[in-house]
């Protein structure tokens, strides 16, 4: 069959724009899906953030530099979000070790038993307190009707027929129900045991916040490192080429022609 060679260069030059315009939805579609998943990792720093913050900025830098790494990305237009992902990845690299710190600091001061002490001050002044302070302490609390609504709530709930130390819980409970029966040190061992309670609750509370903020960091960082991987890829960025490029460019060997030695061109 005879060959048509001006319909095949058609059809090839045909080809060339759709395999490019192929190319570019794809590198689009890539590019967009790092910014949404860059989005959603900052939505996560910034609640994190806003949990471990503190009113002194010097006690909680690094959930400062958080928040506005998180607002950074959040408040960027689409054109903006390549530029602006620099900026957050550099912030969120320094809230990242800060987060990890303050979970080391928080493990090993629940090692060092922080909650203990903690409950040994507060029974240390409950002890101090006068006798006289103590008795109109607790004529105000066993005037109050909603302390004895909550102690009734708790023996009644606590209740358990089928379970012999639930029963003997139980029991003590109703029977400490009565603040008028309680003397200063019973007094102070219940208050001191609420509060290493409290303070093992808090500085576990606190060390997952600080933990979950230091994945949402490293999330950040390592989303951000792909937006702008993407973003070179789909030819937004370029490399810029500082003193090294030039220094091997100028290191590059010439290329040298050495002449045949005269044996050779005798036998050539």
């Amino acid at each position: 069959m005879l060959s048509t060679p001006m319909l095949d260069a058609k059809q090839a030059a045909a080809n060339v724009p759709t395999a490019e315009a192929t190319l570019i939805t794809f590198a689009s579609h890539a590019l967009e899906s790092k910014a949404v998943s860059l989005v959603r990792a900052s939505v996560a720093l910034l609640v994190f953030s806003m949990l471990c913050m503190r009113p002194c900025p010097l006690s909680s830098w690094g959930a400062w530099l958080g928040i506005v790494a998180a607002i950074a990305v959040l408040c960027s237009s689409p054109k903006q979000l390549i530029c602006r992902s620099r900026c957050a990845r550099f912030l969120s690299f320094f809230t990242a070790i800060f987060a990890g710190v303050a979970v080391y600091h928080l493990v090993v001061s629940f090692r060092a038993g922080m909650p203990l002490q903690i409950a040994d001050k507060v029974h240390d002044k409950c002890m101090e307190m006068p006798a006289d302070t103590y008795t109109w302490a607790q004529h105000e609390l066993v005037e109050h009707t909603r302390f004895h609504k909550g102690l009734s709530f708790l023996s009644r709930h606590m209740h358990n027929d089928t379970s012999i130390a639930a029963q003997n819980a139980s029991s003590h409970l109703v029977g400490a129900a009565d603040p008028s029966a309680w003397s200063q040190p019973e007094a102070c061992n219940k208050i001191a045991h609420i509060a290493a309670c409290f303070a093992k609750m808090m500085i576990v509370g606190s060390g997952l916040t600080h933990l979950f903020l230091f994945l949402a960091a490293v999330a950040v960082v390592k989303r951000a490192c792909r937006l702008r991987c993407a973003a070179y890829r789909a030819g937004l960025l370029t490399w810029k080429c500082g003193a090294g490029c030039k220094s091997n460019k100028r290191a590059e060997p010439i290329a040298t022609v050495t002449p045949l030695p005269p044996a050779a061109k005798e036998m050539a």
